[in-house]
C-alpha cells in the first residue's frame, strides 16, 4: 500500500508538470507564433519574386546562369593564352633554289673587233633539311637558332666569244644562323604569322679535297616570313620562306674567274614543331 501511494503521487506530479508546460507553451504560441509566421511568409514572398526576375538558362549553355546580385562583377569570358617564355624545336625539309648570275666584260681585240667575255655562275637545285631551336621572349619578340644542310653543285662557265671553259664542284653546304623573330596576333586560336631576320655563316665543303679546291666560309644575311599552325598543345606545323644572301664561293680555285658575285638562295621550308610550353586556357 505504501509503494502504491508513492507511485500515485509521482504520477500526479508528472501530470501536473506536463499540464503546466503545455499551458506555458500555448501562451507563448499565441504571443510568438504570429510574428514568426509573418516573417516566414515575407521571406517566401521575396524568394518567389527573385525567382520570377531571374531568367532561365538557355538550352545548350554549358555554364549555369547566376542571377544578378548586388555588387557582382560582370561575367568572364574564356580566352586563349600562350606561355610568354615557351620553347620549341622543329625539323623541316626544303628545296633549295639559287639564282644564276652572269657577268659580261667587253674588250677590244687585235684587229679592232669587240670581244665579250662572259662569266656565269649557277647552283644546281637540291633538297635539304633544317633544324631550328626557338624561344619566345615576349608574346611578340623571340629568337631562333638554325642548323641546315644540303648537298649541291656549284657550276662555273667562262667564254670569250670563240671558246669557253666550265667546271662543276660538288659541295656539302652547312648553314649556321641566328635570327630575330617578330610574331603577329593569333588568328582563330591556331594560326600565327611571323617575320624573321638575322645572319650567320655558310660553310662550303667540296668533295674534292686535293688542291686547288679548298673549304670556304661565307657570311650570310637571313630573312624570311611564315606561318605557324597549332595542331595540338605540343605539336604544330610551320610553313615559311627563307632567304640567304651571300657571295658565291669560288673555293680559291685559279681556274674560276673571281667575279665576287652575290646571290640569293631561296628555301621554302615546311617543318614539324614540338613545343615544350603547352598552349593553355585562361579567363578574363
Amino acid at each position: 500500500m505504501v509503494l502504491r501511494d508513492r507511485f500515485d503521487r509521482v504520477r500526479l506530479r508528472r501530470i501536473a508538470s506536463t499540464s503546466a508546460l503545455a499551458t506555458a507553451a500555448s501562451m507563448m504560441g499565441f504571443t510568438v507564433a504570429p510574428p514568426v509566421m509573418e516573417a516566414q511568409e515575407s521571406g517566401v514572398s521575396r524568394s518567389l519574386a527573385s525567382a520570377a526576375e531571374t531568367p532561365e538558362p538557355e538550352s545548350g549553355d554549358a555554364t549555369a546562369f547566376v542571377g544578378p546580385q548586388q555588387g557582382a562583377s560582370p561575367p568572364r569570358r574564356k580566352v586563349f593564352l600562350y606561355d610568354t617564355e615557351r620553347l620549341d624545336i622543329s625539323l623541316g625539309v626544303f628545296p633549295q633554289f639559287t639564282g644564276t648570275r652572269t657577268v659580261e666584260q667587253t674588250t677590244n681585240g687585235n684587229f679592232g673587233q669587240t670581244i665579250i667575255n662572259e662569266t656565269t655562275q649557277g647552283t644546281t637545285p637540291s633538297a635539304g633539311v633544317l633544324g631550328t631551336f626557338h624561344q619566345q621572349l615576349t608574346p611578340w619578340i623571340g629568337y631562333d637558332v638554325n642548323l641546315g644542310y644540303t648537298r649541291l653543285a656549284e657550276n662555273y662557265f667562262s667564254s670569250n666569244g670563240s671558246s669557253g671553259t666550265g667546271t662543276s664542284i660538288g659541295t656539302n653546304t652547312y648553314e649556321t644562323t641566328v635570327g630575330l623573330v617578330a610574331k603577329g596576333p593569333v588568328s582563330y586560336h591556331r594560326m600565327q604569322t611571323f617575320i624573321q631576320g638575322g645572319g650567320g655563316v655558310l660553310s662550303f665543303l667540296p668533295d674534292r679535297k686535293e688542291a686547288p679546291v679548298s673549304v670556304q666560309f661565307r657570311p650570310t644575311v637571313l630573312f624570311g616570313a611564315g606561318l605557324d599552325l597549332r595542331l595540338s598543345n605540343h605539336f604544330g606545323l610551320r610553313m615559311e620562306y627563307r632567304g640567304l644572301f651571300y657571295k658565291n664561293p669560288d673555293f680559291r680555285n685559279p681556274n674560276i674567274v673571281q667575279t665576287k658575285l652575290f646571290t640569293v638562295t631561296n628555301e621554302p621550308t615546311v617543318s614539324l614543331i614540338y613545343r615544350f610550353g603547352a598552349h593553355r586556357h585562361g579567363m578574363q
